[in-house]
């Protein structure tokens, strides 16, 4: 599965993309104040700090610290990410699963967290800024105005993209954002995957993940 790149549609050429993959009830509007969406729902979190908006076909819930988006149909097969061969099968597609939760820490800090060792922080960062570029797994990113850093990580189809914002209170915006398997380029089944009534194709996941992002916004 390849790493999303930084969004750079225009606001028609994003409608007509949606449009294509059949998200024509959930269209994106030009106003005066930016992007305007139909049919999606806004959540705000007054604690951390933090909004988006979500369309209803992904499932919400959240804990009180992380917000969960996610989207699932029912389709039994074999876990692609069963690397011991045990023949498990699993009863559903997780076709979309992002979550969001502000950190009480540095970029620094939520890197270490998140990435689970301080190898990403000394080897991919200078002081509270991340080295992009040449060798380094970390690519910027830029959702309408909302810069961040990604980090790919994972394992024959298998793994997850993190992402980091400084939010303008000096906390750390943090994103997770879970590989389909079954659409990577190792599946064997991934192109009969896609005539599954409901489900969210990889380029539709992509787009859609985009523009939930554009809709993220930050209390100071």
């Amino acid at each position: 599965m390849p790493s999303p790149s930084a969004s750079s549609f225009t606001l028609a050429a994003l409608a007509l993309l949606l449009s294509a993959c059949g998200t024509t009830d959930e269209t994106i509007q030009q106003t005066g104040s930016g992007a305007a969406l139909n049919g999606w729902v806004r959540h705000t979190d007054d604690v951390a700090g933090y909004s988006f908006h979500y369309p209803t076909r992904l499932d919400f819930s959240t804990d009180g610290t992380t917000a969960l988006l996610r989207h699932e149909i029912a389709y039994e097969h074999p876990d692609p990410c069963d690397f011991r061969g045990d023949g498990i099968a699993i009863p559903s597609i997780v076709d979309f699963e992002v979550t969001m939760e502000m950190l009480e820490k540095s970029l620094r800090d939520a890197v270490i967290e998140k990435e689970g060792s301080d190898y990403v922080s000394q080897e991919y960062m200078n002081g509270d800024t991340f080295i992009v570029g040449g060798s380094s797994p970390v690519a910027a990113v830029n959702f309408r105005g909302l810069e961040g850093y990604q980090i790919t990580s994972g394992v024959e189809g298998c793994g997850r993209y993190t992402y980091y914002f400084l939010s303008p209170s000096g906390r750390t915006f943090f994103v997770q954002r879970r590989f389909v398997p079954e659409f990577s380029a190792l599946s064997p089944y991934a192109e009969q995957l896609r005539d599954l009534p409901g489900i969210i194709p990889p380029e539709q996941e992509e787009l859609l993940f985009q523009r939930l992002m554009s809709t993220v916004s930050f209390r100071s």
